[in-house]
């Protein structure tokens, strides 16, 4: 039988959480691998990885969990302040850094239960925008944040030094 939203929590991590946000975290890098290769699938577990999500915890902004009603976790939002381009018109400004939902959970609406808890998280703390970047390849995604009323700001695009390289 399928869950239905109502049967599903948010809540704001706390530092125990860290290990299972890590685990999400590594599941986020192996699926946006396939849109961007240069990730470093070990980054999470790295002291820096872990390091910043500890503070995302405790100092510099907030991850937030979703939960089924037996308290297993269903998928995590984090983000926190960003500064605003200098060459744009200066507002206070949250970035959405990371955002995962495990497949299992897919289309149950904990993707708009987390950013909905993570706007009301903005609105809180006086954001006045959100900014958020995507794997181009990612088009769920990108459908998914156009849908929450994101539009299209830069585009960022790389490439060797070298092409024949």
């Amino acid at each position: 039988m399928e869950k239905d939203a109502n049967t599903i929590k948010t809540r704001s991590a706390l530092e125990p959480d860290l290990a299972a946000i890590l685990e999400l975290d590594s599941a986020l890098f192996k699926f946006d691998h396939s849109f961007d290769p240069s990730l470093d699938l070990n980054w999470t577990r790295s002291p820096l990885g872990s390091e910043f999500y500890l503070d995302r915890i405790l100092n510099s902004g907030v991850v937030i969990l979703a939960e089924d009603a037996d308290g297993s976790i269903l998928g995590f939002i984090t983000g926190g302040e960003t500064d605003y381009p200098a060459h744009r018109t200066p507002c206070r400004m949250a970035e959405l850094d990371t955002f995962f939902v495990i497949p299992q959970a897919r289309g149950r609406s904990v993707g708009h239960l987390l950013f909905t808890a993570f706007q009301n998280w903005c609105d809180e703390h006086c954001y006045k925008r959100i900014s958020v970047r995507v794997s181009a390849g990612n088009a769920n995604a990108i459908q998914f944040y156009h849908k929450h009323g994101f539009s299209d700001y830069d585009l960022i695009l790389e490439r060797p030094i070298r092409l024949d390289s």
